[in-house]
């Protein structure tokens, strides 16, 4: 059944640039009976230059204007390459200067008070989503597509966690709902363009809202317009089956399970982060990961539950990770020494991968980040014995199955002269988890890689 309505998020390198801009305008004007909803990042490396530019405002106002005028040199770059007519590019410029002249009085601001906030940070951060959309508007009225450009921070409503927001829908559906809301604009166009990333809260500061920001403001809003479809455009062609700067036979997985991507997602592969699609996934509403720049790719589907036929889809690896064996002492209740031994790595920051433990001992997998964090564990634990190596994560479907030669059987016999530490499985239906020396890392992925259909 044809969709209605395609809520479609764009991420930074789609808008990197005028040529990457001008693709993005072939695939949402490709069909026009359908109305979109158009979500953009900003353009690729511009938060992470408005953030240097917050913390430079704060004692050094002049490096801090020379880096807002680079940013206003890209983006009046950016709509030279996507716009044809004068009259358009004028439009644009003006409104760029603009923007750009409001980010400079509030640095000014920052400067002033000598200080930096979270609410600050914030504010300065939007002005990156302004930027693309308002240049992206101004290319779909160029080419006569009757659209709207309509501000985030309207509708998205958050709390006040500045950063790290959390949205109100409650307050989103009514807003996007009610007869003078987003909706209301598709009486006029065919096209909605707004900002990922960025809401604001009940007194009108503006918020963010975390990692995959714009991942989960498409969410949101196809959660809220009961959208048929959101579409997840990036620059590779769905979820790969490996690193392919490891396997170079990696290839697109076709469809994938929420909580395979969970997985995947916590074992540092570049993929969704889970929780930012998780409100439409758990509405029923199809999720695609596409590719911009090869829109003909099938790309990934994600699905709410999973396939019953076992299956591996993918393999990620986490480097640099501690396995930690505990020996529980005699004549103490074992589950209490295995709950204070995970409560003291969760209060200490170190991030817990996996863990398994029996009445007489314990092993726990943790990966650290620098050597001082290893010298800490070492006084925290000081009988615990501690080894290094790699942690291998396959995700997949079924994965526990316990058919005759089921998956767990032929990765054991793909890896069999493979010498491994330790062998997880049971603990979902979508993980299995193999721990080895960092040396026999390559080899784990490509025997087991060898295996995906």
């Amino acid at each position: 059944m044809k969709p209605n309505l395609i809520v479609m998020k764009f991420g930074g390198s789609s808008v990197a640039d005028g040529l990457a801009m001008k693709q993005v305008l072939a695939v949402a004007a490709k069909d026009s009976s359908v109305k979109k909803i158009i979500v953009l990042s900003a353009s690729k490396g511009i938060t992470d230059k408005i953030i240097e530019t917050c913390n430079l405002a704060v004692s050094k106002y002049d490096a801090a204007v020379r880096l807002i005028e680079e940013v206003r040199s890209h983006h009046i770059s950016i709509a030279k390459d996507a716009l044809s007519s004068a009259n358009a590019l004028d439009r644009a410029v003006t409104h760029i200067n603009s923007i750009i002249d409001d980010f400079i009085r509030y640095i000014k601001g920052i400067n002033l008070l000598s200080e930096l906030t979270p609410k600050m940070i914030d504010h300065c951060l939007a002005f990156g989503e302004k930027l693309s959309t308002l240049i992206f508007h101004n290319l779909l009225i160029e080419k006569s597509i009757k659209s709207e450009l309509a501000q985030a921070e309207q509708f998205i409503k958050t709390n006040s966690n500045f950063g790290k927001a959390s949205p109100d829908f409650d307050k989103i559906k009514e807003l996007i709902n009610n007869p003078y809301g987003l909706l209301d604009k598709f009486g006029k166009c065919d096209i909605i363009v707004t900002q990922g990333f960025i809401g604001s809260d009940s007194d009108g500061n503006i918020t963010t809202l975390g990692r995959g920001g714009s991942d989960y403001s498409a969410a949101i809003l196809g959660f809220a317009c009961s959208a048929d479809e959101i579409q997840i455009w990036t620059d590779v062609s769905g979820v790969q089956s490996a690193d392919p700067k490891q396997i170079d036979k990696a290839r697109t997985i076709n469809k994938m399970s929420i909580n395979e991507i969970r997985e995947l997602s916590f074992f540092g592969a570049k993929v969704l982060h889970p929780d930012t699609i998780k409100p439409a996934v758990e509405a029923g509403i199809t999720v695609k990961v596409l590719n911009t720049f090869s829109p003909h790719e099938q790309g990934t589907l994600i699905d709410s539950s999973p396939e019953l036929t076992p299956q591996i889809h993918s393999i990620s690896v986490k480097k640099n990770i501690l396995s930690i064996k505990f020996t529980f002492k005699t004549n103490h209740n074992s589950s209490r020494q295995a709950a204070e031994i995970l409560s003291t790595l969760s209060n200490n920051k170190y991030a817990t991968l996996a863990s398994s433990f029996t009445e007489s001992s314990m092993i726990v997998f943790v990966e650290v980040d620098d050597n001082a964090k290893v010298i800490m564990l070492k006084s925290l634990f000081r009988d615990c014995i501690i080894s290094y190596g790699d942690m291998c994560c396959i995700v997949g479907n079924n994965l526990t199955a316990a058919e005759q030669n089921s998956i767990a059987h032929k990765i054991l016999h793909s890896i069999q002269d493979i010498p491994i530490k330790f062998f997880l499985l049971g603990s979902n239906d979508e993980s299995i988890f193999i721990f080895a020396d960092a040396e026999y890392s390559d080899r784990l992925i490509r025997n087991i890689h060898s295996l995906i259909e």
